[in-house]
C-alpha cells in the first residue's frame, strides 16, 4: 500500500511540476520552441506550440508570423494570409509581415495584391532587397512591364542582389 501511495504522490508531483514549468512560459520561449520544432521538421508540433502562444499571448505579433510560416509550408494559404494579416493589424510597421503575405499572394497568383504588399514592405524598409527583387520579377512576369521590372531589379542590384537583374538583361 505504501508503494502505491508513493507512486501516486510521484505522479502528482510530475503532473504539477510539468504544468508549472510550461504555465509561465514567455511568448519568446514558446516561439523559440516552435521554431526549433519547425526546423526539425515537426510541423504539427510546431503549429501546436504557436497555437498555444497565440491563445496565451494574443497580442504577441511574432506568433502569428511564425504560425503563418507553418500554414504556408502546409500550403494552407488562406490561413497563412489570415495570420500575416493579423500580424500586420497588430504591428503595421513590420516590413517582414507584408513581405511574407506578398509571397503567399504570389503563390496563389494574386499578383496585384503581392505587388501591393511588396510595395508596403519597401516603403517601410527601402533596403529590403528581397521585396524589391520580388516586386520587380512580378512586374515582369505578370505585367510585362520591363521598365518597372528593371527599375526594381536595378535597385536590388545596387543593394547587392544582381541575379535577376542580369537574367532579365536590364543592363
Amino acid at each position: 500500500m505504501k508503494i502505491h501511495k508513493y507512486r501516486l504522490l510521484l505522479f502528482w508531483i510530475l503532473i504539477f511540476s510539468y504544468g508549472t514549468i510550461h504555465a509561465d512560459e514567455s511568448p519568446e520561449s514558446l516561439n523559440y520552441r516552435g521554431i526549433e520544432l519547425f526546423q526539425q521538421g515537426k510541423i504539427d508540433e510546431a503549429s501546436s506550440v504557436f497555437n498555444q502562444a497565440i491563445i496565451k499571448y494574443p497580442d504577441y505579433v511574432i506568433s502569428y508570423g511564425n504560425r503563418g510560416r507553418i500554414y504556408e509550408a502546409k500550403q494552407e494559404y488562406t490561413k497563412a494570409i489570415n495570420d500575416y494579416s493579423k500580424a500586420i493589424e497588430l504591428a503595421p510597421n513590420i516590413a517582414k509581415s507584408y513581405y511574407n503575405r506578398g509571397n503567399v499572394y504570389r503563390k496563389i497568383e494574386n499578383s496585384d495584391q503581392a505587388i501591393s504588399d511588396y510595395t508596403s514592405a519597401i516603403l517601410l524598409d527601402p533596403s529590403y532587397t528581397k521585396a524589391i527583387e520580388n516586386r520587380g520579377i512580378l512586374y515582369w512576369l505578370s505585367k510585362r512591364d520591363k521598365v518597372k521590372a528593371c527599375s526594381d531589379l536595378s535597385k536590388a542590384c545596387a543593394l547587392g542582389n544582381c541575379k535577376a537583374f542580369k537574367m532579365l538583361k536590364c543592363e
